[in-house]
């Protein structure tokens, strides 16, 4: 279980509406662990959804087909998720590839969809 005032992450999914759904995912995270940290990554299309949201302390753009596309630009993303020292993170989307960069990033508490290899 994640103990309070933790630094928490959301791997929030790709597209706008799916986004929007997810709002209330963010609330209850945010009710559960109402002293922790909470950021959350969505692509740059996504961002005016969430920039205001009250139970949010950071956004993360995460561009895969754009500002980090190609090995060398994950690699400098999963660096700076790295050095951000997450405890927990929360993976909205069933994407390989993401729970990968989590798990390099060194986020030892991994929630999300229940697959064999993950």
């Amino acid at each position: 279980m994640i103990r309070a005032q933790k630094k928490i992450l959301i791997f929030n999914v790709n597209w706008l509406g799916d986004v929007l759904f997810s709002t209330a995912t963010i609330r209850n995270i945010r009710r559960n662990f109402p002293y922790s940290h909470i950021a959350c990554i969505v692509p740059s299309r996504c961002y005016p959804i969430l920039k205001d949201n009250p139970y949010l302390d950071d956004i993360i753009i995460f561009d895969q087909d754009d500002r980090h596309r190609g090995i060398l630009r994950k690699l400098g993303f999963i660096r700076q998720l790295r050095n951000r020292k997450f405890d927990a993170v929360f993976l909205l989307h069933r994407s390989m590839t993401r729970t990968l960069i989590c798990w390099l990033a060194g986020i030892p508490q991994r929630i999300g969809y229940y697959t064999r290899k993950r």
